[in-house]
């Protein structure tokens, strides 16, 4: 007989493999000598723009990866959802999708409304709304996760680019009229640099940085500035052990 639970464990499977291709393009992003000092002059005004520019890119192959990792196992909740109410109902189910929740009673009112009494238990072990005052349990990244397409899940996909992790400015003196200083700099993700400030035609910028950065999630909903790597290897280890426990109890409830 089938496993109904063959899809999404067949999509968390592709997710690890994936997730290593990921993992080695983040550790190799800065490694070593990384970056240039870059002066871009406006060649209307003359104003100097002062970046730190970064000579290696992420692959696109590595975007589509972290976005294609979110899509998964997003499916996989659903899916294994699906599956569980079949098995016990012997019915297709109505439009059906993973309980996400506002809040332990906004839970339970999903789950009473679209799942059968005998497999509320374990989407209550899930505690898959955010953490909050007044009740207890929650599980915030994968309340964030919920909403980690966005609101432009059709228009943009997910990108992953540099965050600044910890910033220290050892020297800095600006010379000349300065129209404008970032710091410390923002990452810039479509441009792959750092932009510490602008000054007129005869201005200067002179600067000492010492900085760590890691490979961030962005245009990713709530999940926007979450470390790549660590974020999406939580959220595989959650909705892993979520399909697993629907399946084990599934079968328990089925007997099958």
């Amino acid at each position: 007989m089938p496993d109904p639970f063959e899809s999404p464990l067949f999509l968390i499977a592709r997710t690890k493999e994936n997730l290593s291709e990921l993992d080695a393009a983040c550790n190799a992003l800065f490694d070593g000598d990384c970056s240039a000092s870059v002066v871009d002059i406006d060649p209307k005004t003359g104003n100097k723009t002062f970046k730190l520019k970064f000579t290696r890119k992420i692959p696109g192959r590595i975007r589509h990866i972290a976005a294609t990792a979110l899509s998964d196992l997003r499916h996989a909740l659903d899916q294994a959802s699906v599956a569980s109410v079949k098995a016990i109902t012997k019915e297709e189910p109505d439009l059906l999708y993973f309980p996400f929740a506002a809040n332990p009673n906004d839970l339970v009112g999903r789950l009473r409304k679209s799942f059968p009494d005998e497999i509320h238990p374990t989407f209550l072990w899930c505690t898959p709304y955010p953490t909050g005052e007044g009740y207890k349990g929650g599980n915030d990244l994968l309340a964030q996760f919920s909403k980690a397409s966005g609101p432009n899940k059709h228009q943009i996909t997910c990108k992953i680019g540099g965050h600044i992790s910890t910033f220290r400015s050892d020297s800095f003196r600006a010379i000349g009229t300065v129209s404008e200083i970032r710091i410390p700099p923002a990452w810039d993700i479509d441009e792959n640099e750092l932009v510490i400030g602008t000054t007129t035609p005869w201005g200067y910028i002179e600067y000492n940085f010492q900085m760590s950065f890691y490979v961030a999630l962005a245009e990713a909903g709530q999940l926007t500035g979450q470390p790549a790597s660590p974020a999406l290897h939580t959220l595989l280890d959650t909705v892993e052990n979520i399909v697993t426990a629907l399946r084990t109890d599934t079968k328990c409830i089925t007997g099958k």
